[in-house]
């Protein structure tokens, strides 16, 4: 398992919380599609001299996408909440009612819509 928290500001200037996690049997297949990536986006020209954080230039919805693509059992899941705001989440809150979960496409919580948004899937491949 894999995971990782970011702060930072959507397009519109709201501190959000970012989350990812990456749930494989074996970390040694998503760090070979990582490999295979970087080397792709290197040979492309798309990577700009003197980035040594990949993280800086891989586009991180399009790598996890890759990663459940290429890994049979292999899951992916990303959360963005707001951060910082009066009755929202802080840095040591737990998520807030109504985070959106991006893996699944719905709310969670009271506001929570069993459907699945268009154009999302659970991104699950079993193998």
């Amino acid at each position: 398992m894999i995971r990782g928290t970011l702060d930072g500001l959507t397009l519109q200037g709201t501190l959000v919380r970012r989350s990812a996690l990456l749930h494989c049997t074996d970390v040694t297949g998503p760090v070979g599609v990582v490999a295979s990536i970087t080397a792709h986006e290197v040979t492309g020209g798309r990577v700009p001299s003197g980035v040594h954080v990949m993280a800086a230039t891989l586009p991180p919805r399009a790598t996890a996408d890759r990663i459940v693509r290429h890994l049979p059992r292999t899951t992916a899941r990303m959360t963005e909440v707001p951060t910082g705001e009066p009755g929202t989440m802080t840095p040591t809150s737990p998520p807030v009612s109504g985070a959106r979960d991006e893996a699944v496409g719905r709310q969670r919580g009271p506001a929570a819509n069993a459907r699945t948004a268009p154009g999302t899937s659970n991104r699950k491949t079993e193998g």
